[in-house]
């Protein structure tokens, strides 16, 4: 099964990147933030919609960042770098 919660995240090195419409500023979400912030069973791709309400973009401040999960490698060659749930 894929990784889902805030502590499965942080045990495959995946990452939560916050996406600024204001400012443009793309950054990672820190997953002890994220942890402190919804807990270590926090569902981040079931919950997706309540993570972007609850956090700010760090360079300007400003709420409601859009957020991208990172999915796991699928181990196929050729493969895009970069994947997204949501």
């Amino acid at each position: 099964m894929p990784p889902r919660t805030v502590a499965e995240f942080s045990a495959h090195g995946l990452r939560a990147w916050l996406s600024c419409g204001s400012c443009g500023g793309v950054q990672v979400a820190p997953l002890d933030v994220l942890d402190a912030t919804f807990g270590p069973d926090f569902d981040l791709v079931g919950n997706h919609r309540e993570v972007n309400r609850q956090l700010y973009c760090p360079a300007c401040g400003e709420s409601r960042p859009t957020v991208l999960l990172e999915k796991p490698a699928t181990g196929e060659q050729g493969a895009e770098p970069a994947r997204w749930y949501g």
